[in-house]
């Protein structure tokens, strides 16, 4: 295994573990019931912005619970993507590492730019 672990990527990895869980449940809790969802104790404060400033009746707080939840699995597919990116040995052995999502070395991704 390759011993090319940053502290920035054992910090993402901390993040990830937590994201990755506690944010499909909370999303799939809206998902399954939008109203009761947004207004757990993960989401009341968008949920109270959103009834109490912004003015929305139920199908906009329906819409905009959607939409949280649609952030939250997007947010979570990035940590997803972070993850095997990072697992991937080959990545790590190059250096492409360096920054999050990196998937190319910095003399592959020299390279790849066209010699004008």
């Amino acid at each position: 295994m390759s011993k090319n672990w940053r502290i920035s990527s054992f910090n993402g990895v901390l993040l990830a573990a937590y994201f990755i869980p506690a944010w499909t449940v909370i999303a799939f809790q809206i998902m399954v019931s939008p109203v009761h969802g947004l207004y757990e104790r993960p989401s009341v404060s968008v949920a109270l912005y959103v009834s109490d400033h912004l003015h929305l009746f139920g199908m906009a707080t329906v819409r905009i619970a959607w939409l949280l939840a649609l952030a939250r699995i997007t947010t979570v597919a990035f940590f997803v993507i972070f993850l095997v990116f990072l697992a991937t040995p080959a990545i790590r052995r190059r250096g492409g590492a360096d920054e999050a999502l990196g998937s190319r070395s910095r003399s592959e991704a020299c390279s790849a730019l066209p010699a004008w």
